[in-house]
């Protein structure tokens, strides 16, 4: 695999690593209720996450 790719690779990884670092501390500043609507709504539109449960 040549430099750039896995450069690019790389970057993309450590992006999606911080949007779920940021998708985590979102979630867990939800009270109870909040959270339940959440994990439904994913769920519903086929987006669960593990980060949701």
């Amino acid at each position: 695999m040549d430099r750039l790719i896995k450069a690019q690779f790389v970057a993309a990884a450590d992006a999606v690593g911080e949007v779920s670092e940021r998708l985590g501390d979102l979630f867990e500043s939800l009270d109870i209720e909040q959270r339940g609507e959440l994990v439904a709504m994913m769920q519903k539109h086929g987006r669960s996450h593990r980060c949701f449960h």
